[in-house]
């Protein structure tokens, strides 16, 4: 700069060219550490990312999940026949009790069978809990059945919240916006959207519980290396 400086005194025209060439190269200079400072964050960023993606893969989204999944088929399969199987007793009883509640009957037997399949299902194929001792049996089978009646419970709460009593009043959008009838709008579209999501939200937080709280596999402790023994002289 200092000899641009020099130069404009002596023609100003030359001064001018020299003071934008010598900016233009700082500009440049300056861009192309920006550039490089800019790549060294994003390869920073993401070793990072990939170093938490395996982490997070490694802890949830590896092969116990998908057996997690195949359980969660077969206890619905099971609570599902369980259900029709009872539903067909109860219905035919000759006893008034049980005909004139045979779907809420059926349904209780229909859970009350899927959290069992769900309990072995769980301890044996998807987290291998090996031990049997009866006090951890039973806190783990009284774990499954409370995460599932708990769950169950919320999700019976958000359905009568977000469908029965329709909190976003989406029926009455629905029908002056779409032209649906009720009958689409609310047992049809909006029973299935929030189905969907709390059922997906359901088998997450059952997952989760099951995994961090109830078949939490303890670390086992390392034995402290013994010391070593000093040498006679």
């Amino acid at each position: 700069m200092l000899f641009c400086l020099q130069l404009t005194k002596s023609n100003k025209i030359k001064g001018f060219f020299c003071a934008i060439y010598i900016n233009t190269v700082v500009i440049y200079v300056v861009a192309i550490k920006s550039k490089l400072m800019y790549n060294n964050f994003i390869l920073f960023l993401g070793e990072k990312m990939k170093k938490l993606w395996e982490k997070i893969k490694k802890e949830f989204f590896v092969a116990e999940t998908l057996r997690y999944l195949i359980i969660g088929l077969v206890t619905t399969f099971f609570n599902l026949g369980g259900a029709y199987l009872f539903k067909t007793i109860f219905a035919a009883s000759s006893i008034p009790f049980f005909a004139d509640n045979f779907a809420t009957l059926s349904t209780a037997a229909g859970a009350i069978i899927a959290a069992i399949v769900a309990f072995f299902g769980n301890k044996i194929y998807v987290f291998k809990s090996k031990s049997w001792k009866p006090l951890n049996v039973i806190k783990e089978f009284f774990g499954t059945v409370g995460s599932r009646a708990f769950s169950f419970v919320m999700l019976t709460l958000g359905m009568s919240l977000f469908v029965d009593k329709d909190i976003f009043h989406f029926v009455p959008f629905a029908q002056e916006h779409f032209g649906w009838s009720t009958h689409l709008a609310q047992k049809v579209v909006l029973f299935w959207i929030f189905r969907l999501i709390l059922g997906a939200i359901e088998i997450a937080f059952n997952y989760l519980i099951n995994k961090l709280l109830i078949f939490r596999k303890k670390k086992e402790k390392t034995a402290a290396p013994a010391p070593a023994e000093e040498s006679e002289h």
